[in-house]
């Protein structure tokens, strides 16, 4: 009888025992997920795949709010357009060194794609005077460039879908996780006003041509060279930067 009661306590002493060691590793992980998950720009929608920041590309160790960016607008309260100060911006890819981010509105409208004119006295790719000015007029302390295709579709994986006398359109299906790549884009008429942007240029890698983006979400084929199409910077920043903020 003995026996049996040294057992049952011993036995209780090792339940005990292994439940204060669980209790211990369960609030270990627990606060180093919150550790490492604790970040005041993410939200429900975009906390699994993309990180909000915000930068000023003319001056990059500058400390920027989200209040500032509410208030870099224009006259109509909207921030296409904006080419300086402190901007919203959609990190969407790691290095080891530094973060790829997209810029969460339009900079300015490309009227003009020399590639398919001849004539032109320089033949420019679109875009591309307009990702250049950023840098050579507007200051910018990073180099500019689109987004492509393909790295769209390794977050959003495109949709396709079959329209009368157009085949096979494929798009960027619209929901609360594609909004870091269709914010700001309006239905609007095709325009030279930046206010208005209804889309912009992307550049597709595997067969090397640019399409335009819309906000549908629908990948359009090569705009020609009187059509106007917005223009939406990519950059590559260092880590250092936007961690130490």
């Amino acid at each position: 009888m003995k026996n049996n009661k040294q057992n049952i306590i011993i036995v209780l002493f090792v339940i005990i025992i292994v439940a204060m060691i669980g209790g211990f590793v369960f609030y270990y992980l627990k606060q180093n997920e919150t550790s490492n998950n604790d970040n005041p720009n993410q939200t429900e929608d975009n906390k699994d795949i993309l990180t909000t920041v915000y930068l000023d590309p003319t001056d990059l160790k500058k400390v920027c709010t989200a209040e500032d960016v509410s208030k870099n607008v224009g006259s109509d309260g909207n921030p296409n357009g904006i080419k300086t100060g402190c901007m919203k911006w959609y990190i969407y890819g790691k290095k080891d060194t530094f973060y790829t981010m997209i810029l969460a509105h339009n900079t300015v409208r490309n009227a003009e794609n020399t590639s398919c004119n001849s004539q032109a006295s320089k033949v420019t790719q679109p875009g591309e005077e307009a990702l250049q000015e950023l840098v050579n007029i507007y200051n910018w302390k990073v180099t500019p460039r689109l987004i492509t295709l393909e790295e769209i579709d390794i977050i959003n994986p495109l949709k396709t879908e079959e329209l009368p006398g157009m085949g096979t359109v494929y798009f960027v299906e619209k929901n609360a996780k594609s909004n870091w790549v269709l914010e700001n884009l309006n239905n609007a008429e095709p325009s030279d006003d930046a206010s208005k942007s209804y889309n912009y240029i992307i550049y597709s890698t595997s067969n090397k041509s640019y399409k335009t983006l819309d906000y549908n979400g629908k990948i359009n084929s090569i705009l020609s060279c009187d059509q106007y199409a917005g223009v939406r910077p990519v950059i590559e920043v260092s880590k250092s930067i936007i961690d130490n903020k």
